[in-house]
């Protein structure tokens, strides 16, 4: 759902230490430079999120940030080549929101309105940099896609998990060909086989959530080696045809995609070996393809399609189900301020209801119809599930110090969600609000058989397991949701 501004596993309590111990740096570096830090102003914060400047002040504040970067670089241990490298890698630069607003919020309980502003605009220029190299690195292989020129070929498997922000549209097409193949013979000689195309954001494609991240080497998103796909932790053998589309060793991470695989691999085995022949030739078999994207939103489809979802529009039969589960950026990244009027002015249940379904009608019903017509485009599919997003979990004890640079505690910190059980109750209510009046509603031109999808059904926010950093799930909380995503399709087709 995020960016990985820090990351996910706990206890790691000697890199956290030089983060902050760069935060304070910075903080000082500020304080001194505008004569502050007697009191421990928040000017040069709010002058920077006011955009009022003069160009005076715009020339010396981009001294000052080159300034502040150099110095959490040196503090932290990170090179030049290595700085230069990821601001070339999957999910845009490391380290500027150290530098911005979340500095300014680890230094402080509760985030200020202007250390917010600034936040969200560092915020929105990452996921415009993820999105422009998204598109950018996946250009030529669509163009060779629709030119006839793309050729299937065994997908590397460190290589296919390694990208932040979904899976290359190359490997894509080499996956959904391979696949297609397996499937055709399936279909001859055994039971009716579906292809299930996966659509959205980190609800579905959590891989990089899993990965046990050392900040103590802050490199190790930028070296493809340091993915280890042998850790039993967060990997396990390939399965469902995959053990024959990726290279050996084939091995996949345990994200969402993995277990709806698994589950799906179990229950053909199941039927075989406990079921008459007859039962298991008629009981349709799935194979699932991630194309969701990591931080992907809604917004980013306005105009054009995200590469991956390009894949599915190009691909998609009317034998393939679609499983979508996206918008829920687009209500953190651009809306926290209606989520946080929402809660704090809806006294009662009801009133949160409806304050929900008036402000967000616009995302998940307009624009997620548009979207989903978008990918379709006029043509059907044998089943479309549209998901809602599960609630977060409520555990305000899980890694507090961590989060703090987790890229969306701004967003927490601004609504109020930490030590607030009746705002976290309502923010319970608005979700089921949203799910009842308008994702239980969409409509797509020619599909008859849209089905709605309440994922809290299996992440109801109680179980902290079941996450990383509250908003994604966790190895066991993909395996819970593929259950019910499994169990979903099953009934419905």
């Amino acid at each position: 759902m995020v960016l990985p501004c820090a990351a996910s596993t706990p206890g790691r309590s000697q890199p956290m230490q030089l983060v902050l111990l760069a935060c304070l740096a910075v903080f000082v570096h500020r304080s001194v430079a505008h004569g502050n830090l007697r009191h421990g102003s928040t000017t040069s914060v709010a002058l920077e999120a006011s955009g009022e400047s003069s160009s005076e002040d715009a020339a010396r504040m981009s001294k000052e940030k080159e300034a502040e970067l150099a110095l959490v670089k040196t503090l932290v241990g990170i090179s030049e080549p290595r700085m230069a490298q990821g601001i070339n890698s999957p999910f845009g630069a490391v380290l500027p929101p150290f530098a911005g607003a979340l500095v300014h919020n680890a230094l402080q309980p509760a985030i200020s309105d202007a250390g917010y502003v600034m936040w969200e605009r560092e915020l929105h220029q990452e996921l415009e940099g993820m999105e422009k190299n998204n598109r950018l690195w996946n250009a030529q292989a669509i163009a060779d896609w629709r030119e006839g020129k793309a050729v299937a070929r065994l997908v590397p498997d460190v290589e296919f998990y390694w990208d932040f922000p979904g899976h290359r549209v190359e490997y894509l097409h080499s996956l959904v060909t391979l696949l297609q193949t397996k499937l055709d013979i399936h279909r001859k000689s055994g039971p009716p086989a579906f292809l299930v195309y996966l659509l959205g954001d980190s609800s579905l494609d959590n891989k990089h959530w899993l990965y046990p991240n050392d900040w103590s080497k802050p490199d190790f998103f930028l070296n493809k080696n340091k993915l280890d796909l042998t850790n039993t932790a967060f990997t396990a053998p390939a399965c469902n045809r995959y053990e024959q589309v990726l290279s050996q060793p084939a091995r996949s991470v345990q994200d969402v995609c993995y277990w709806l695989n698994r589950r799906a691999a179990d229950h053909g085995a199941q039927l075989l070996e406990t079921e008459p022949t007859s039962v298991f030739l008629h009981t349709p078999h799935l194979y699932f393809v991630n194309a969701a994207v990591e931080a992907s939103t809604l917004a980013m489809c306005h105009s054009t399609l995200l590469p991956q979802d390009q894949v599915v529009a190009d691909r998609v039969t009317p034998d393939d189900v679609l499983v979508v589960s996206v918008g829920h950026n687009d209500m953190a990244f651009y809306r926290t301020r209606d989520v946080e009027h929402v809660l704090k002015h809806g006294t009662t249940d009801d009133k949160v209801a409806r304050m929900a379904v008036e402000l967000f009608h616009d995302v998940y019903k307009r624009n997620l119809e548009a979207y989903l017509n978008k990918v379709l485009d006029g043509k059907r599919c044998k089943l479309l599930v549209v998901c809602m997003l599960y609630n977060l979990d409520e555990n305000d004890n899980q890694d507090d110090d961590w989060s703090l640079l987790n890229g969306v505690e701004p967003m927490y910190a601004k609504i109020g969600f930490r030590k607030n059980p009746e705002l976290k109750r309502r923010f319970k209510v608005a979700l089921h609000a949203v799910f009842e009046a308008l994702i239980s509603k969409v409509q797509v031109a020619n599909e008859d058989k849209v089905v709605p999808l309440e994922l809290s059904r299996a992440l109801d926010g109680t179980d902290t397991t079941m996450y990383e950093l509250r908003n994604e799930p966790s190895v066991l909380g993909g395996k819970a949701m593929s259950s019910l995503i499994f169990d979903t399709i099953m009934e419905n087709l």
